[in-house]
């Protein structure tokens, strides 16, 4: 099919295609609303080792990538039991610990000393509020019962939040408009093929293209069509100029 034979099908089924599209408008603007609204906050934790006045700058630079290379291993801290048990008992969350592990993201930029924990909830402020929390009970874990301490009793690993987690106002995923896009270009595609397809299945001739796909006869005219049986009757006498007149005279 050339181009001509597409911009045929889509005036001949002009109205099936915007059935198609408004289906598909109306499917995208459902299924947005059928979608779980849900939130994502975030809690940034900074992970450094405890110095003093007198170390020297080989200590600081040991330190610092003691840290780095500890961070890895607190990521998986962070959704342990440990921390997770202790959240849940501490704000009398509706969940076990396999459902909040499931609810609990973390991540760290390679080569940084940075932790993110991000909470996903169906509601925004208790996201944060879980963020929060596994922030503080994660920093607890890791300086009262996994690191050793100096002579002080402190922990030689030190993390602070240096981000809080606040409530987001904007939900995850895609925005309604980008669904009814979506919906608009399904509907219209769907129309459009199965307006092809009815095309292609259509064995009538409807135009000397037609024809000449199926004989190599030679073409002697073509009278163009008209709906009015009367006017098709009289077609010499009642518009003897028209182009229907001319098409007969010719043959």
């Amino acid at each position: 099919m050339d181009l001509r034979e597409y911009l045929r099908v889509f005036r001949k089924s002009w109205a099936l295609i915007v059935l198609c599209s408004i289906l598909g408008v109306a499917g995208g603007a459902l299924v947005f609303g059928l979608i779980p609204v849900k939130y994502t906050s975030t809690a940034d934790l900074y992970v450094s080792v405890r110095t003093t006045s007198g170390d020297t700058a080989n200590e600081l630079l040991s330190g610092t990538y003691y840290a780095s290379q500890v961070v890895t291993s607190y990521l998986d801290v962070v959704t342990s039991a440990a921390v997770l048990d202790q959240v849940i008992n501490d704000n009398d969350l509706p969940f076990t610990k396999d459902e909040l592990a499931e609810m609990v993201g973390v991540n760290s930029p390679e080569g940084t000393v940075l932790i993110s924990i991000r909470v996903t909830d169906l509601d925004a402020a208790r996201a944060a509020t879980i963020a929060n929390a596994v922030s503080d009970v994660f920093e607890s874990v890791v300086e009262n019962e996994l690191e050793a301490t100096n002579v002080d009793g402190e922990s030689r690993v030190e993390i602070q939040l240096i981000d809080p987690a606040v409530p987001s106002v904007d939900r995850d995923g895609w925005g309604m408009p980008t669904f009814i896009a979506l919906g608009l270009i399904v509907g219209f595609l769907v129309g459009l093929g199965v307006a092809l397809c009815v095309s292609l299945l259509d064995t009538r001739t409807h135009s000397v293209e037609d024809l000449k796909q199926i004989t190599d006869a030679p073409m002697l005219g073509a009278i163009p069509s008209n709906q009015n049986d009367d006017e098709r009757r009289l077609i010499m006498i009642g518009a003897p100029t028209s182009a229907g007149a001319e098409a007969i005279r010719k043959l």
